[in-house]
């Protein structure tokens, strides 16, 4: 029972650490792209919307990391319940 209570808290901190790295991951594309609109040069354009379109991937791979784990802790609280 300790070991689940554990294992729900670290999911739990996993979940919110990807959360926060999600929504920092979201500021810094954005901050890129608006970069990009400002630029008058191209290459540097071109540049700075690459690295955004990156943090794009980057963070739909978090976010499906983030909806695994989700799932991991509903069924991890799920096995909890039963058990009782």
């Amino acid at each position: 029972m300790r070991l689940r209570r554990n294992a729900k808290r670290d999911l739990g901190d996993l979940i919110e650490a990807l959360t926060a790295t999600i929504e920092m991951h979201t500021g810094q594309r954005d901050f890129y792209r608006r970069s990009a609109e400002a630029s008058t040069q191209e290459t540097i354009k071109a540049v700075l919307l690459a690295v955004a379109d990156e943090l794009d991937r980057s963070r739909a791979q978090l976010e499906s990391g983030r909806e695994e784990l989700i799932m991991a802790l509903t069924a991890l609280e799920a096995e909890t319940r039963r058990a009782r």
